[in-house]
């Protein structure tokens, strides 16, 4: 990794491997840093996070690594171009 360079890759897609069939218009993490959220011109909506157990067929090599959607994609029934998270947990913890 390069000194001026603070990023590093840690997962990614491409067209065989993508959830998103259509550009991708907004995104979000979630208040403490363990989601991200997209959302896309598809209609669809996804939170993304580290999976807890590895897929035994891909291991680590898969094209998301430990990461992946964490649920199932969200149908909003429109194009979705803007996503957000709520900046703390409710008061019950959701």
């Amino acid at each position: 990794m390069a000194a001026d360079n603070p990023y590093r890759l840690i997962a990614h897609t491409d067209k065989k491997t993508s959830v998103h069939s259509r550009i991708i218009w907004a995104c979000s993490w979630s208040h403490d840093s363990q989601f991200f959220a997209t959302s896309s011109r598809d209609k669809k909506v996804i939170v993304w996070g580290k999976k807890k157990s590895v897929d035994e067929d891909q291991g680590d090599a898969g094209p998301l690594g430990q990461y992946g959607a964490m649920s199932k994609p969200l149908d909003v029934g429109d194009s979705a171009t803007a996503i957000d998270f709520a900046r703390q947990l409710t008061t019950n913890g959701r």
